[in-house]
């Protein structure tokens, strides 16, 4: 038995004075949504039919913490009703503005190629003002087969934030697009507080304007059939964002449509990929592709195809005539190359010691200290000792109660943790105390 779909949409007319509240169910809701509509999963959710949300029209898919995920037979389905304007198991087109939020979407498992040789994709985003946001949403799957993740056209633009995450890995579909691909090059895509890990997929990103706010990619492969190229024919602009790209069949990184600026604390690391780690004339045909690294940023590659269109202003940054980027030795011995991957960001959260009780986490803590990737979250527990009880936990100084757990999410910069205990009087204190 399939599980009932089950969710309610509220959608709030105001006409005058009037407020109107309709409610939907089942995938029809989704497709017969009222312009301004949000949709609220009180379960997960299943789609067993094609999603079609097309003519200018804004929708919020509120998964209010639940997550959505695929039938199996929904590339049978789809295919059965799909016609040449309506591409993937979620189609978003003719300027519509669509926001799931809130939740997690799975694609794990799933079989989608609906046209072998094409690539439609498994949610489909078409056409200019035509614009598909994740707010605060995880998309993740393993041993998935598609012709594309999410696949775009023409001058859309597709935007995770506010926390969202990709986490793919193990695509089987060696024809894919990848994970998000624009035909055209002329779509835009930006990740704001995002984390992407990308493992053994067939493409990573391809045909975007790509910026980066204050987020993460990281996509490994084994130098095999999978994973051909990382981010492909794409302008890439980061900001206090990191990039590690490693062990690719394909290219890393091959910048398309002007100047790619590496800027404001950011990292870009390309290593042990096929072919040019960093690729500046592929896509080149104006001769005007160049990557900029401003005096803050970090890249270091193991290849480079034209060191000309790099312009480098970090005088701890050296580009060699071999093609190659690396960094000045900390201790003035010359110059080093560095050939492996510069870890993704480590923040210090500072466990202090205390009497009376044990501050404990899953993450380990040495030497007072535990090392937490950047945007990842630290969970610790503080348990009293016997004859305490606790008072207070401090983050950061700040009181946040006498919790048990304790949770720093998306962590980005350095912390601090302590406790308060206090100890309990014994009877024979209590006995002296009333005399």
């Amino acid at each position: 038995m399939k599980r009932t779909l089950s969710f309610i949409m509220a959608v709030v007319m105001v006409i005058g004075m009037c407020v109107v509240s309709v409610s939907a169910a089942t995938v029809d809701g989704i497709n017969n949504a009222v312009n301004g509509g949000t949709i609220t999963l009180d379960a997960d959710l299943v789609l067993d039919d094609q999603v079609i949300i097309r003519d200018g029209k804004t929708i919020t898919i509120d998964l209010n913490g639940n997550k959505l995920t695929f039938d199996e037979n929904i590339s049978t389905t789809v295919a059965a009703s799909v016609n040449a304007e309506n591409f993937g198991a979620v189609h978003i087109s003719g300027g519509a503005n669509v926001t799931f939020k809130n939740g997690t979407i799975d694609i794990s498992g799933v079989d989608y190629d609906t046209r072998p040789g094409n690539h439609n994709g498994l949610i489909f985003v078409g056409g200019a003002n035509t614009v598909l946001t994740f707010d605060n949403v995880q998309l993740v799957g393993e041993n998935y087969s598609t012709t594309g993740v999410i696949f775009a056209s023409g001058a859309s633009k597709i935007v995770f934030q506010n926390g969202s995450s990709i986490n793919l890995s193990g695509e089987t579909n060696t024809g894919s697009a990848g994970v998000l691909s624009n035909t055209d090059g002329t779509g835009t895509l930006e990740l704001t507080d995002t984390t992407v890990e990308l493992a053994d997929a067939v493409r990573g990103m391809t045909g975007f304007a790509i910026t980066l706010t204050d987020s993460e990619i990281t996509m490994t492969g084994n130098n095999d059939q999978y994973f051909g190229n990382g981010i492909n024919n794409s302008s890439l602009n980061m900001s206090g964002s990191a990039v590690t790209i490693d062990g690719l069949s394909g290219r890393g990184l091959t910048i398309a449509g002007g100047t790619s600026a590496i800027s404001e604390n950011s990292t870009l690391n390309v290593t042990n990929c096929t072919e040019a780690n960093i690729n500046t004339e592929k896509y080149n045909s104006n001769n005007n592709n160049k990557l900029v690294i401003d005096n803050t940023s970090e890249v270091t590659a193991d290849s480079i195809d034209d060191v000309a269109n790099i312009e480098n202003n970090n005088p701890n940054l050296i580009i060699d005539a071999n093609g190659r980027i690396s960094l000045k030795s900390p201790r003035g011995f010359g110059w080093i190359a560095i050939l492996l991957m510069l870890k993704s960001r480590i923040y210090d959260v500072a466990v202090e010691t205390v009497d009376g009780g044990v501050i404990a986490s899953e993450t380990e803590i040495e030497d007072g200290v535990a090392a937490v990737r950047r945007m990842k979250d630290f969970t610790f527990t503080v348990t009293a000792n016997e004859g305490y009880k606790l008072v207070s936990v401090l983050v950061d100084g700040e009181d946040v109660g006498a919790v048990e757990t304790y949770t720093i999410e998306n962590i980005k910069e350095d912390h601090t943790v302590s406790a308060v205990f206090e100890k309990l009087e014994t009877a024979d204190e209590a006995v002296a105390d009333a005399e």
